[in-house]
């Protein structure tokens, strides 16, 4: 990993190296950005990587190193668009599990907040206009808080998700949104290779709205016929009353090679 790091900053170094000769002193500015702390064997190769180069190209080259993943006030995740302050995010998860033998389970719950996003939560994209979708790229703050469990007894084992969101928008033509989505599935595995699943999901992307909810029911069966070949056939059956049908039925069918 260190060699690798130290000749692709060789590379761009002699590159730049060349552009800073044919513009006499104007100077150079480099940024170099890792998710390597301080104090690290990383963050000291870079410091006298940014020392050798300042030295040997005159001053020409200017090197920052930003450790830790961070890049200050360049554009980092905004896909380039646009200066913007650095976006940052946080995430915790605790969890309990037990063995009893004949039975095991587990209870957990998982919080994230992230600040200056970009785009708004998927949850959220039917109950932002279309005319304002343009005003999220400013800029959004997101809360997300939830709560799981699973349980297998025997050939059966149940999985519960729960999730409740909040985007608040830089924008003051945007209200905050709030909403929350579930998944449960319980599984049955009648015999070796074959696993039938049921699921049910349940969406409410604007809690501040009436008659905006969705659900959707299904029932898969998995087949795993040989080594490294899955293939699943699962059908869905949706209610949404957002949506001018109000629901629709899916049928699937494919299957997955693991190579």
């Amino acid at each position: 990993m260190t060699r690798t790091l130290v000749a692709t900053c060789a590379i761009l170094a002699t590159t730049l190296a060349a552009q800073a000769s044919a513009l006499a002193d104007d100077a150079i500015e480099v940024t170099i950005a890792t998710v390597a702390p301080a104090k690290t064997p990383w963050a000291e190769l870079l410091t006298k990587y940014k020392t050798n180069v300042e030295a040997k190209s005159g001053g020409r080259l200017k090197i920052k190193v930003k450790l830790n993943g961070t890049l200050g006030e360049s554009a980092f995740d905004t896909h380039g668009t646009e200066r913007r302050r650095f976006e940052k995010a946080v995430v915790t998860r605790v969890s309990a599990r037990t063995d009893l033998g004949w039975a095991r389970g587990q209870i957990g719950s998982s919080f994230y907040f992230s600040q200056n996003n970009n785009q708004a939560n998927p949850l959220f994209g039917r109950s932002i206009p279309s005319a304002d979708a343009g005003l999220v790229g400013i800029g959004v703050d997101e809360v997300r808080a939830g709560g799981f469990a699973t349980a297998n007894l025997g050939r059966f084992t149940y999985l519960a998700d729960l999730a409740w969101v909040r985007d608040t928008f830089y924008s003051d033509r945007l209200t905050p949104r709030r909403g929350y989505a579930s998944y449960q599935e319980l599984s049955f595995l009648p015999v070796q290779g074959l696993d039938l699943v049921a699921t049910f999901e349940f969406a409410d992307p604007d809690m501040d709205v009436l008659d905006n909810r969705a659900m959707r029911a299904g029932f898969a069966a998995e087949l795993f016929p040989w080594p490294f070949t899955e293939l699943r056939a699962m059908v869905r059956r949706s209610w949404d009353q957002a949506s001018p049908t109000g629901g629709a039925w899916d049928v699937v069918v494919f299957s997955h090679l693991f190579l």
